[in-house]
């Protein structure tokens, strides 16, 4: 699937062929990977072992992921994690020189719309943004985002919102 946002900017779906390869190729990286985060968990290095495990995770197909190009150039991704439960998680990544340019809203608008019409049985996408994220806070929002009360601790450092039908 492809889908033109703007002028040369499309969306691309990473299809199960393509994460096939991707993992194979990278399968000892995917091993270090696991071991790096066992390392890192011990040693209490936290904002690295939350990167690490955010490629893990991209590396769990479990999730649905579109790549996001200028012509051919990759500019970023739009990826929905715990894709198979009735409220997938949205996360959004998109390279510095393109952000602000209206290319995330207009990437995960289409994106929602699309996957509320595909799968009648999601409730709502979760959307969790660092309380720092004065643009992500401002996507969700201009989306119809609604936040969601979090525990206070968790409170201090992200804000979870979910995007409802419409």
């Amino acid at each position: 699937m492809q889908y033109t946002l703007f002028d040369k900017i499309y969306l691309k779906e990473i299809t199960q062929e393509e994460f096939e390869r991707l993992t194979t190729k990278d399968a000892d990286n995917f091993i270090n990977l696991q071991t790096l985060l066992k390392d890192m968990s011990e040693n209490g290095d936290e904002k690295l072992k939350k990167k690490i495990e955010m490629i893990r995770d991209k590396l769990n197909f479990a999730s649905r992921s579109f790549s996001l190009y200028d012509e051919e150039k990759y500019i970023g991704y739009v990826s929905f994690s715990d894709y198979a439960s009735t409220s997938p998680e949205i996360q959004i990544d998109i390279k510095e020189g393109y952000q602000h340019k209206g290319i995330g809203y207009k990437a995960v608008h289409y994106l929602t719309d699309k996957l509320f019409q595909e799968r009648a049985d999601i409730e709502h996408f979760i959307y969790r943004v660092r309380v720092e994220n004065v643009a992500s806070t401002k996507l969700i929002e201009k989306l119809g985002g609604e936040e969601v009360p979090v525990d206070k601790v968790v409170a201090s450092f992200i804000r979870k919102f979910r995007l409802l039908r419409k």
